[in-house]
């Protein structure tokens, strides 16, 4: 299958593991959209990892990769949620949308049933409020990301799991391809 040219710093590392055997030989690695995917590859997962918020037609695109999926293969999105945190640093990154719980079932594609939804960084989402409603920054600065970083996201990972995952600012979303 032809890949693009272009890779990611993210895309190289996994590319380096997978040669030096430090990941299974079995992953294909794909770096690209899902335009560029040979028409006949089907595989177990595509993921969209902060991806699906700045593709204009979200449905479509899900629609487009359900199609290459194996069966019981899995599609999984992890998205911001919650449309009333949508600020001004969402626009400036290319975000066209966050998403409710509602809105992700409603992205269910045809031959897929949705059976993991879920919310992450319960801590996260009270800085993203505090920021709306206080900061109302573009841009977060290094300091509040290395804030985030090291205190946020550890806090986040316990609550999360002492809350089950019901409330957070990103929501995460399985689908299975039933065929």
């Amino acid at each position: 299958m032809d890949r693009p040219r272009a890779r990611s710093d993210l895309t190289r590392r996994i590319e380096e593991q997978l040669l030096t055997g430090q990941l299974p030989v079995n992953y294909c690695l794909v770096n690209g959209t899902i335009a560029s995917v040979d028409s006949a590859a089907l595989f177990d997962t595509i993921l969209y990892l902060d991806v699906l918020e700045h593709i204009l037609d979200d449905g479509a695109e899900l629609v487009r990769a359900s199609r290459h999926l194996a069966t019981r293969g899995n599609l999984v999105v992890a998205a911001p949620a919650h449309q009333f945190l949508f600020t001004a640093f969402d626009a400036a990154i290319g975000h066209h949308r966050r998403y409710s719980r509602a809105g992700i079932r409603a992205l269910t594609p045809a031959r897929c049933q949705l059976t993991t939804c879920l919310m992450l960084d319960c801590a996260g989402f009270f800085a993203s409020l505090a920021n709306k409603i206080l900061l109302s920054a573009a841009l977060p600065s290094k300091r509040q990301i290395a804030v985030w970083d090291k205190f946020l996201v550890p806090i986040s990972c316990i609550l999360d799991r002492a809350i089950g995952r019901s409330f957070g600012k990103t929501i995460v979303a399985v689908w299975r391809h039933d065929d």
